[in-house]
């Protein structure tokens, strides 16, 4: 009966595009999730392209979820037993969204071309007129 996990941490090693004896084409990475003074490292495959691409727009240190179906292991090191921890990606969620793309403005608006006959207004006059009125008294430094 397979397990499903949801892990959070941060991309301990950068994803690497492998393929399979078989041809397919996957992602992995490192993912290290701590808790307090404890930290696990979680092998994270990603077989659909989109996720492997996610995975691989992040750099190590930044902060990654990642869902899927749970995979533990055992594995021999220097005459001790460990565990080794793999999770099949279903759902990654990286903290950096990608940035959203602008639209360009219609040229033939009238905003558009009330603007375009002047310089565009500074941060100040733009918050002027919205902001309270309490707070636009100058820094007293």
């Amino acid at each position: 009966m397979p397990a499903s996990a949801l892990i959070s941490g941060t991309l301990f090693r950068a994803a690497e595009r492998r393929t399979a004896k078989s041809g397919r084409d996957f992602t992995v990475a490192t993912v290290k999730a701590t808790d307090g003074q404890t930290a696990t490292f979680w092998r994270v495959t990603a077989f659909s392209e989109t996720l492997g691409e996610e995975l691989a727009r992040l750099n190590e240190g930044e902060a990654v979820s990642v869902q899927g179906r749970l995979d533990i292991g055992t594995y021999e090191r220097d005459g001790e037993a460990r565990v080794s921890y793999q999770i099949i990606a279903e759902h990654v969620l990286a903290l950096r969204q990608m940035p959203q793309a602008r639209r360009p403005r219609a040229s033939g608006s009238a905003q558009g071309s009330a603007q375009s006959a002047g310089p565009a207004p500074t941060r100040e006059e733009r918050c002027r007129d919205i902001a309270d009125p309490r707070f636009n008294d100058d820094p007293p430094f």
